[in-house]
Order: C-alpha cells, then structure tokens, then sequence
C-alpha cells in the first residue's frame, strides 16, 4: 500500500522553481541594476502594475512642479487640471487647451518630454522582450514515487507538455541533492546524478513517465523515508528543448523534495481506450496515485 510518511515539519532548501527559501545573509542585490531582468522574470500582471504606478507617481511629481510654476499653464486651476495636463504632455497628447506660458513650465515640458522618449522605448523593449522569450508549459505530478516493478525498483515521476506545441529533442537532467557528513566531520551537501532510462525525447507532445533504476550504481540504494529527512534531500529535474513554433531554446525546472515522494505507490494510466477501443488521453488521472 502506498505510504507518504508523515513527519514533524522540516523545511525545503529550494522551492519548487529552484529559488532558496532560507535567509540569505551578507549578499546586497541590487535591485535597480538588475531591473531589467525582474521585469522580465516577474509575471505580466506585476508588470502592468509597476509600469501604471511609474506612471502615475511620474504624472503626480511634474503635477506639484507644474503648480509651483505659478500660472505658467494656460486654464489650468485645480490639481486634476494640471495633472491631466502633465498625463498629455507625458503621452505626447496636445488638444490645445492647456499649454505652457512662462520659461519654468516650458522648461519642465522639454524635460517631461525627453522623459517620454525614454519611458516608451523602454517598455516597448520590455513588452517585447516578454513577448518574445519562450515559456515551458510543462507540468510535474505532484508527487514521485518508489514502486516495485517485477524484481527491479524504480523512483519515477510523471511530466506533460500543456502546450499545443512540441519540444522537439528534449534533453532530461535528474539530480540528488543530499547532506553527508565528511570524515573530518563536517557537512557539505553533494549532488549525485540519477540516470534514468531515457533522458532524451525526440518529439515531446503529451505526457512522459520518468523512471530511475534504484540498484546499487543509485544514489537511492538503501535509502529509505526516514534517511532522506534526515539529510534533507531533494531532487531536482532540469528539461529544455526547442520549441518547434519559435525555433528556440525552452527550459524547464522541478523540484521534489523528500515529502514529496510516496513509497510503494504509482501512477494511474492517463492513456485510456472508450468503449470502441479508441485511445484518449485523460488528464483527470495525472496526479492520481493507485
């Protein structure tokens, strides 16, 4: 029967997309130099929103510059007068009925306008840099698992392509990570390759089932529930491949770590027969164990 022991609670030294989840101590990043890089990492609806608040916190600064430029601004009275008018000379947006009179006001719309420049070819840039970069769409069960197959032991996992394309010659990289202890009797934590049966995929479409010999060559042998606890292991699964729409690289990345996986259990079939014998595919089934 299938087993997922549970035990007092211990934490993952990465999440599952790979980033630690431990403090990080006596390392500055710098966020201004690498913002470049987070807009493009960060999801579209995080960006919008940082893009609106550069905006507006924009519109509302040259806003209180414009006012103190006295009456510098022609039929602007109120704050929402002279904001409308920074949002049109930020847009590049001129109806006439509001326009700069004195040197300061002239003066902060050469500067606003410059900005402008700027502020538009950036997130042109930007947009289509997050257009452009290829996403995997590839989904993991979510759990692995330690069956017995005849005679013979396997650790196996299941991953599908959501995507209605083809990564075409995906490449499959499993490791182990786990603490040991030195002879001197200090820690350190090794990686140790796990070999599945099949590590390439000429054509990956639907769904693959991943499968590791644990025999004595494994870094598995021997271990058990309770020792991969304690050395605080995980595996991490690393795919990439060219998508066949775009003709570039994708990756993809997956970590289990010792919670995760269930000992004695495996996957329901996903490829099914209807009652004509017809095969279907049912995603209903990914993630079920039996």
């Amino acid at each position: 029967m299938a087993r997922k022991i549970e035990t007092h609670k211990t934490y993952s030294v990465l999440d599952k997309n790979g980033r630690p989840q431990y403090p990080i101590l006596g390392l500055k990043r710098e966020v201004f130099s690498d913002l470049y890089h987070h807009f493009i990492r960060k999801s579209w609806m995080l960006v919008i929103l940082a893009i609106l608040a550069i905006f507006v916190s924009v519109n509302i600064i040259f806003t209180f510059l414009y006012m103190g430029c006295g009456d510098g601004i022609t039929n602007a009275k109120t704050f929402s007068d002279y904001f409308f008018f920074s949002v049109q000379t930020l847009s590049t947006i001129g109806y006439g009925f509001m326009y700069p009179t004195n040197i300061c006001s002239h003066s902060l719309v050469a500067v606003q306008s410059f900005l402008s420049i700027l502020f538009v070819s950036s997130l042109t840039g930007i947009v289509f840099a997050k257009f452009s970069v290829p996403r995997a769409k590839i989904i993991f069960t979510k759990n692995a698992v330690v069956t017995h197959q005849g005679q013979d032991i396997y650790f196996k996992f299941r991953m599908s392509n959501t995507r209605a394309n083809q990564i075409l010659d995906a490449k499959l990289k499993v490791v182990l990570l786990k603490n040991e202890i030195q002879a001197d009797g200090s820690g350190f934590r090794r990686i140790y390759d796990m070999n599945v049966l099949r590590d390439q995929i000429p054509i990956f479409s639907l769904s693959f089932t991943v499968q590791h010999l644990i025999d004595e060559k494994s870094p598995f042998f021997k271990e058990t529930h309770e020792s991969l606890v304690k050395k605080q292991a995980i595996i991490i699964i690393t795919i990439s491949g060219i998508d066949d729409t775009l003709s570039q690289t994708m990756v993809s990345r997956y970590i289990y770590d010792f919670q995760d996986i269930v000992w004695g259990a495996d996957f329901k079939d996903v490829l099914l027969k209807d009652i004509e014998g017809n095969p279907y595919f049912d995603y209903k089934n990914f993630h079920i164990l039996k």
